[in-house]
């Protein structure tokens, strides 16, 4: 059964339920075309790593700083004048944080979606609730939350697909991947023209309701072809679903009882207390937006949680219930260990 291709894909449909994986949208903004046309390439991501056993820490790093890691091989290999790495096959692991509910664009709750996804999958603890008040059960404050908020607030997404990386670098030009070209230099040409409208509107304070519907019905129209040319054009290459570090970085503040407007301190982005080896020693973390801290922190071996949410999940998969009922909160509400010592035992080895 582990010498088994299928064995790959069983894993992979696990792991996508963890990561709320979908090949829509949601409550995406009404211009968005409603699909995420490479959703597969995660998918593809999870077979492939299951099957050839990556390392767990590994994982959890490509899911949440992947571009980052890429940007390191890219940096060695420069500095020691090697051929340049042609295989970002691993930059469709940032999936696991981009292909989430779009919240109508409402960026607040697509942080705190990631943070969720995060926090659950990889330590079994519901930070989010610590959102707008002191988690009322564990022991996470809301400057823990926003710490964390800091981290996903300083990335950005690409503008549009067109920019999404490529998985491989493109090469041979194919009869296919030339039309695909011309059909998408007509569609960015479209997209600049409609954009020159909008400018054009507003610069003019035109409130004509009309003409401002029939420019969202427009984009709206474009955003689908988009959409359709990436999702079943033969010659369109394979991408992947980032997200990058922002062009500069910042701590942000607490938003008390999570509005907006009631803006509190500022937090330092750093791991949670509860967690961390030397709690009065948390380093904060100043280079770029701090994922790729995070997934240090949380695939530390000195953190207590991740080994035993991970190996829970493992027994509850192969023997239909985990040795803590609940897999998503090891936290205080969730059940005692029905063995506390096998877990502990299959943790820490």
């Amino acid at each position: 059964l582990l010498d088994s291709p299928r064995y790959g894909e069983k894993w992979a449909r696990y792991w996508m339920d963890l990561a709320r994986y979908s090949d829509t949208k949601g409550d995406a903004p009404r211009r968005d075309d409603l699909r995420f046309p490479y959703a597969w390439t995660y998918r593809d991501y999870l077979i492939t790593s299951f099957n050839a056993d990556k390392p767990y820490g590994q994982f959890i790093r490509e899911q949440l700083a992947a571009d980052l890691l890429l940007k390191a091989d890219l940096d060695k290999a420069k500095a020691a004048k090697a051929p340049q790495p042609t295989d970002q096959s691993t930059l469709a692991a940032l999936g696991f944080l981009t292909l989430g509910n779009q919240h109508d664009g409402r960026r607040n709750d697509i942080i705190d979606d990631r943070i969720d996804v995060t926090t659950k999958a990889f330590l079994g603890l519901t930070v989010a609730c610590a959102r707008c008040h002191d988690h009322k059960f564990d022991p996470i404050p809301t400057a823990d939350y926003y710490s964390l908020y800091g981290v996903f607030a300083n990335t950005v997404e690409p503008a549009s697909i067109f920019q999404a990386p490529t998985l491989q670098t493109l090469i041979a030009k194919t009869p296919e991947l030339v039309d695909y070209i011309a059909k998408t230099e007509e569609l960015k040409a479209r997209s600049v023209e409609l954009q020159k409208e909008t400018q054009e509107m507003r610069r003019n304070r035109d409130r004509d309701r009309q003409k401002r519907r029939e420019l969202v019905r427009k984009e709206g129209i474009l955003q689908r072809e988009i959409g359709t040319l990436e999702s079943t054009h033969p010659g369109a290459p394979a991408r992947a679903h980032v997200l990058v570090d922002s062009p500069s970085s910042k701590d942000y503040p607490i938003l008390l009882r999570g509005e907006p407007q009631n803006v509190g301190s500022t937090v330092p982005r750093r791991f949670l207390e509860i967690l961390s080896p030397d709690p009065k020693k948390r380093p904060t973390w100043k280079k770029g937006s701090g994922r790729l801290e995070l997934a240090q922190a949380i695939a530390d071996p000195r953190n207590p949680l991740t080994a035993r949410v991970l190996v829970n999940r493992l027994w509850q998969e192969h023997f239909g219930v985990g040795l803590v009922a609940t897999p998503d909160d090891l936290g205080n509400m969730a059940g005692a260990p029905t063995h506390p010592e096998l877990l502990d035992w299959l943790a820490v080895t």
